[in-house]
């Protein structure tokens, strides 16, 4: 038995000192609620869990700042629905304006109105802010420049998505032809613009160019029948003193008196033998005049030579015309002035006017090419008036198969006006025509089967891959094959930083929305055509703030799903982090109990050990 060491002893302290420091541990575990308090607990446990709180964090701050966004595009989107309800109303006005019950005073109050409303748009655009940063402005807006490319008209013509980086980039034009025909040329041609006592008319030699008006009048064929015979000229002037329609007339004589007294009575019939009109002759026995009467209307018919008072006599009354202050001519002949020849309709009645249009076109197909043609399918008319046979000028205007005018983007009607001699390049919505071809007043009818269909390739610079998010819309001076600088500044768009980590952002591009750039600064209602454009013109700063506004409304959309994402990645990293940082505490809770009970019976077997050494005394009595 040794007393200088008490190996035993030692043993069970060593225990209860474990024991003691198990039980600790689990008492810090249990009152933190951690697994991990320390590093020296689970050193990678802890670089995890590190690691997955930034994350989370990160992941809060991110649902947070696109909750900011949502707030933002509210405001922008909130404002260009102003924007919207104003455009509706500057549209009421153009309509209202178009109208020709409208004096000129009258469009001049709507005008007052419409430069009130257009100064608010300038307004919502230049005031509307979210934390002090203008939105509407253009100031958040992508800037892109196509180095003065004529092929694009406007900037509002180019759209860019978020997602185009700033950059030069190459554009390559591919324009593929529209499809049609040709059916009809500058041919002559002679026609009834207006009125249906015309009911044709045809081109002589020589016929004159232009629209003419005509008016009819009477004219007869003279007296034929027994007794009764006049002149030509006599029975006009009886006509019409009478105001006869066309027809055929009959003279009657109902009672005579003895010769040399007396006075010789007639009656006046028509083709179905009644009764119109009577007179008397001037002289009994033979007659030299006769003088009618139908109500209170006078006419009188000399004869030519001795006529007898038996019988009747027929004559017959036709309409002619007068055409463009000439003189007056039979039916059916030809006007030797205009030289034409005017065919006038059974119902044609004494002063009935009528207009013709004579068109002396070319007898040459013009050289005509529709492959560029910026229209859609449809049949069209080109139409030629105002032409100047010396000057070689002339009014060149697009219509459609209805006759109404083709309009520009802007509203305005499609024409030109100008120059149409040989050699002369025409241009109209990219139908291409020369100006050697045109005479005259006449028109040409096309027809569109394909509209032509253009598109842009972009390739960056430096890359040379394709880039996509950039598209264009082409004027009719786009040609295939074109190729064309575009520089990409995207500098001032908005991001949103939506994710917990580097480069997880979204951008947004907000355009200017003024009234200069939705292009209805300029708008003139003060006339009737004016008005009458700028409805087309309101209908395009409609659409394109409806564009806009669709932009907002599509990062909205997104951002509130990237905001339920974030929550759900949050959720999942806190679970994640928390099996591995925190405690299990039911099973911590057994580990101290064990803990607890092993060191209070390393206590109990410390004190046995330490009366061990007592037993030598037992020795030394």
């Amino acid at each position: 038995m040794r007393i200088n060491h008490n190996i035993a002893a030692l043993n069970t302290y060593n225990k209860l000192a474990a024991n003691t420091a198990a039980t600790s541990k689990s008492l810090e575990k249990l009152s933190s609620g951690l697994k991990i308090n320390k590093a020296g607990d689970d050193a990678a446990g802890l670089a995890i869990s590190e690691k997955m709180r930034g994350q989370i964090s990160g992941l809060d701050t991110a649902s947070n700042n696109a909750n900011d966004g949502i707030s933002l595009i509210q405001t922008a989107e909130g404002a260009l629905s102003e924007t919207h309800s104003i455009l509706q109303r500057m549209r009421e006005l153009a309509v209202q304006s178009s109208n020709d019950t409208n004096t000129t005073s009258d469009r001049k109050e709507i005008q007052k109105e419409i430069s009130q409303l257009t100064s608010e748009v300038d307004r919502i655009s230049t005031d509307t802010e979210f934390n002090t940063q203008k939105l509407l402005n253009g100031d958040k807006a992508t800037k892109v420049n196509t180095n003065g490319y004529t092929g694009i008209t406007n900037t509002s013509d180019i759209s860019v998505d978020a997602s185009v980086a700033t950059g030069s980039y190459t554009a390559t034009v591919s324009v593929q032809a529209a499809t049609g025909s040709v059916s009809t040329d500058y041919t002559q041609k002679a026609h009834v613009i207006s009125g249906t006592a015309a009911s044709s008319v045809k081109m002589d030699a020589g016929a004159v160019s232009g629209s003419h008006t005509g008016t009819v009048v009477r004219k007869d064929t003279g007296v034929v029948g027994n007794s009764l015979t006049a002149t030509s000229g006599n029975v006009d002037t009886m006509a019409s003193g009478l105001k006869l329609e066309a027809g055929t007339y009959t003279i009657v004589t109902k009672k005579t008196g003895a010769a040399g007294s007396g006075i010789a009575v007639f009656e006046l019939q028509d083709s179905t033998g009644a009764k119109i009109g009577s007179g008397v002759a001037s002289a009994s026995g033979v007659v030299s005049s006769i003088k009618f009467k139908i109500g209170t209307t006078s006419g009188t018919l000399t004869a030519t030579g001795a006529t007898t008072l038996s019988g009747k006599s027929s004559f017959t009354v036709s309409n002619a015309y007068k055409y463009s202050g000439g003189s007056v001519t039979a039916n059916g002949a030809t006007d030797s002035a205009n030289k034409v020849t005017v065919s006038l309709s059974s119902t044609a009645k004494i002063g009935n006017t009528f207009k013709i249009g004579v068109d002396v076109g070319s007898a040459t197909k013009p050289t005509e090419d529709i492959t560029g043609a910026d229209l859609g399918a449809g049949t069209y008319s080109l139409t030629v008036t105002n032409y100047d046979k010396t000057a070689k000028t002339a009014t060149l205007a697009l219509q459609d198969s209805k006759g109404n005018a083709i309009k520009d983007s802007q509203g305005k009607a499609i024409t030109y006006t100008g120059t149409v001699a040989t050699g002369t390049k025409i241009n109209l919505a990219g139908v291409k025509l020369s100006g050697g071809a045109i005479t005259g007043t006449s028109s040409t009818q096309f027809t569109i089967t394909k509209a032509a269909v253009s598109s842009v390739k972009l390739t960056n610079s430096v890359t040379n891959s394709a880039v996509d998010g950039i598209s264009f819309k082409l004027n009719e001076k786009a040609v295939d094959k074109d190729t064309f600088n575009v520089d990409v500044d995207s500098s001032n768009q908005m991001k949103f930083q939506i994710g917990a980590n580097q480069s997880q952002s979204t951008s947004l591009s907000v355009a200017a929305m003024g009234s200069t750039d939705l292009g209805i600064d300029k708008l003139d209602l003060t006339t009737q055509s004016g008005a009458d454009a700028a409805i087309t013109t309101i209908d395009s700063a409609i659409t394109n703030v409806s564009s806009e506004r669709a932009k907002l409304g599509a990062v909205q959309n997104r951002l509130e799903h990237t905001i339920n994402n974030l929550s759900t990645s949050s959720e999942n990293a806190t679970s994640a982090e928390s099996r591995i940082r925190d405690v299990d505490m039911a099973k911590e809770m057994t580990e101290f109990t064990k803990n607890n009970i092993l060191s209070q019976a390393a206590q109990s077997m410390l004190a046995q050990a330490n009366k061990q050494p007592q037993n030598v005394l037992s020795l030394l009595q």
